[in-house]
């Protein structure tokens, strides 16, 4: 009876380590695919400000600077709007149990500092 019981000790021991491993390695794996959607996100902004500065030098290009000055107001704001729709699926869309641990921002801004912290991580 001893021996059985030892071994269903064992038998959950060994349960429960392999859980904690599990719950880690999950971790892990949520945290770097958490990095690498902002680094696809922070690509796609660097190519829109790419594309804004080819847009405004056109623009001036035409001799029409209320046009550029309207058009550079109304992507500004857009823009704007954007990175903070962006961040705030991202916030949504994270797993609650690693929020905590993994997200350290609450604007793009800090979304931008916290992937250039942690970007040696991918």
């Amino acid at each position: 009876m001893e021996y059985a019981l030892g071994g269903l000790i064992g038998y959950l021991m060994g349960c429960a380590v392999t859980n904690l491993m599990t719950v880690g390695r999950m971790g892990m794996f949520v945290e770097k695919v958490g990095l690498q959607v902002l680094k696809l996100i922070m690509a796609v902004a660097e190519d829109v400000e790419f594309v804004r500065a080819l847009k405004y030098k056109k623009l001036e290009e035409a001799n029409d600077p209320a046009t550029a000055i309207r058009q550079k107001n109304m992507d500004d704001y857009e823009f704007t709007r954007w990175k903070k729709t962006v961040v705030d699926s991202y916030l949504a869309s994270f797993p609650p149990t690693y929020k905590k641990q993994f997200v350290k921002f609450s604007d793009w801004d800090e979304a931008v500092r916290h992937f250039e912290e942690n970007r040696r991580k991918l």
